[in-house]
């Protein structure tokens, strides 16, 4: 399986995030890609105080090897909480309008 988290790359795949990626069984952070099959996993590059490393306004990243493994992730945790809660929202607000549409309901 490969999957992006850009969605303007074609293994973006909405419905597999958020996602845990895990190199020899460790979970990766930052991660933008991966490839089980290769076994590659593309990373954003951090600095020594451990925080997101910029080139020229652009995050640099770093590709690591090994065993990958990619896992949907049902629960939310530290890192994917806000991906978690929008997806939320987003299928909340969906609903509302879908219900909105159809006339809603009058209330007293």
């Amino acid at each position: 399986m490969r999957l992006a988290a850009d969605p303007q790359h074609p293994d973006y795949n909405a419905t597999m995030l958020p996602g845990n990626v895990y190199l020899n069984g460790e979970w990766l952070a930052h991660c933008i890609f991966a490839d089980e099959d290769s076994g590659e996993a593309v990373c954003a590059a951090l600095n020594s105080d451990g925080s997101i490393y910029l080139v020229d306004d652009e995050f640099a990243t770093e590709v690591k090897c090994g065993h990958i493994r990619i896992e949907r992730r049902t629960t939310p945790g530290a890192a994917g909480f806000d991906a978690w809660m929008r997806e939320r929202t987003g299928a909340a607000h969906a609903a509302y309008m879908a219900h909105h549409s159809a006339g809603g309901q009058a209330y007293a």
